[in-house]
């Protein structure tokens, strides 16, 4: 998995800077330290770098934040990469909320909900949502006093409001309802209402005389703020929420069992430090849910962060229009986006009371959290597994989706005739989801994971699979068992090129390249 993924980071690298691409902070960086590197040892190793530790994280262990001056910026680097008891060091980049479109208010209102949409209405008799079920929103923070939105924002039990003590002694003063992870704050107030945006899609609270509904009227939602007024954030604040919600998961009093994160925000560049936390989000049985990006690429062959997380807990999620058609604006991609949700006139709570329309990956990103709070309330025995499962089988089969979405489906919160999350019978999804192109390179003594999904409903299918020895036991690169993906790892001996058959009309080519020693 390590090589691999230093495969994509060179391709990645390589491409021509696009349009909204972000810089990094200068002289920010995130060092991680390797298992049992002592304290003074990693002051040692900073001041030999004339770095100034700024922030330490719990989760994952042994990762900090540090500045560098301008100056010895290269001294510095050098001096990390070469100790080997720093796994790696990486620039803090920033990224940003996905690209939405202007507001265009069109038609009937919450179609996103209807029969076009996620069919949420004849579900709602079933399910309406259970405040025991909890999910993190990692966004510009949310407006917490919010009519539509107040009842349903997490409240800290150990934290006692305004008195200006950290009570639960987790490093935040006053974190009632969640963190400003940019300001090391208490308190998650949004500025630039993106992320209340957000909260109303997954979880506004169903007014019969005003205001909006969300997927589902009854929800725990937890905001961190790690962008600012302007919509952007970097790597380390986001890591601030990570490192948040991990904490929270496994506090000794009154643990909070998170189900998932929506993630509606990009950056074009890869982190192995934001891909550890992912890592133990999984572990933790948090999904990460990543919106797709809203400037018409393939995901495919260009690079975008966090969406193309591998992890087997990270759903990819499309926008879809009206008709159930790839919107416009969306990114795509047969082997990295797996569903397709609504995302073009989406009616929702807007700062200080009021509402207003959203377009993008975004929007489409919420809708498929929401149905995740809707499948978790609904059954409350199901794992992380069984949700992501339900909702890339409970889909409706688009054949004009086929070349673009993984699943080729659009997400349906409940249908008839076995299709939708909640009413899902006998449907079956099955594909490659790496290599995410038909012909890669890769360096002699690098390994390429081979991965390939095969679930009916929520469980695993292990019926007709490649015959290429794919394992879903946990072990060889498949990060977690008896979840449906099936995988691999390919470790050529020689150089040169080889095909690997995952189907009759899907076979890749991987070209292996020689090394040499000025390489």
């Amino acid at each position: 998995m390590g090589a691999f993924y230093r495969t994509i980071l060179v391709i990645c690298l390589s491409l021509p800077a696009v349009a909204g691409a972000l810089s990094q902070k200068p002289g920010s960086y995130l060092v991680k330290f390797r298992p049992n590197t002592t304290e003074s040892v990693r002051q040692t190793i900073h001041e030999h770098a004339h770095a100034k530790r700024v922030r330490k994280y719990t989760h994952p262990a042994g990762l900090e934040l540090v500045q560098i001056p301008a100056s010895l910026t290269a001294k510095a680097l050098e001096i990390y990469q070469k100790d080997t008891r720093v796994q790696f060091v990486e620039l803090n980049y920033q990224m940003r909320a996905t690209q939405e479109l202007p507001d265009t208010p069109l038609f009937d209102v919450q179609w996103g909900l209807g029969p076009t949409g996620i069919n949420a209405g004849p579900a709602w008799s079933q399910i309406t949502g259970d405040k025991s079920v909890v999910i993190g929103i990692l966004d510009s923070g949310v407006d917490y006093n919010h009519p539509d939105l107040r009842n349903n924002i997490w409240v800290n039990t150990l934290e006692i409001p305004n008195n200006g003590v950290d009570d639960d002694n987790n490093g935040y003063i006053d974190d009632v309802h969640g963190i400003n992870g940019i300001e090391a704050t208490g308190d998650p107030m949004d500025d630039n209402g993106h992320g209340t945006q957000i909260a109303g899609i997954i979880g506004a609270e169903k007014n019969p005389t005003m205001g909006v509904s969300g997927v589902v009227q009854k929800v725990s939602i937890i905001p961190c703020k790690f962008m600012n007024a302007e919509g952007v954030g970097d790597t380390a604040s986001a890591l601030a929420c990570m490192d948040y919600f991990s904490e929270l998961a496994v506090r000794k009093n009154s643990p909070v069992k998170i189900i998932a994160t929506n993630n509606s925000w990009s950056r074009n560049r890869p982190s192995m430090a934001f891909k550890t936390a992912v890592q133990e989000h999984q572990r933790l049985g948090i999904l990460f849910i990543a919106s797709a990006d809203s400037r018409k690429g393939n995901n495919d062959t260009f690079f975008v962060f966090p969406a193309n997380a591998t992890e087997s807990s990270s759903i990819a999620v499309a926008a879809s229009d009206r008709t159930g058609s790839l919107a416009s604006f969306s990114n795509y991609g047969k082997h990295s986006v797996h569903v397709i949700a609504p995302g073009i006139d989406i009616y929702t709570t807007q700062l200080d009371g009021k509402y207003g329309f959203m377009s993008g990956t975004s929007a489409s990103t919420a809708f498929v959290t929401g149905m995740v709070a809707a499948l978790k309330s609904n059954n409350p025995d199901l794992t992380w597994i069984g949700i992501k499962n339900l909702i890339f089988a409970g889909g409706l089969p688009t054949a004009s989706l086929d070349p673009y979405i993984f699943t080729s489906r659009r997400v349906r919160l409940i249908d008839t005739n076995g299709f939708g999350s909640l009413s899902c019978t006998n449907q079956t999804v099955a594909g490659r989801l790496s290599p995410k192109t038909a012909n890669t390179t890769i360096r002699l003594g690098e390994t390429l994971l081979l991965s390939w999904l095969s679930i009916n409903c929520a469980n695993p299918n292990p019926v007709g699979l490649p015959n290429i020895g794919l394992h879903d036991d946990g072990v060889d690169g498949d990060d977690a068992p008896n979840d449906g993906v099936y995988n691999k790892l390919f470790t050529p001996t020689e150089a040169g090129t080889y095909q690997i058959a995952f189907g009759q009309n899907d076979i890749i080519t991987v070209n292996v390249v020689a090394t040499t020693a000025s390489q």
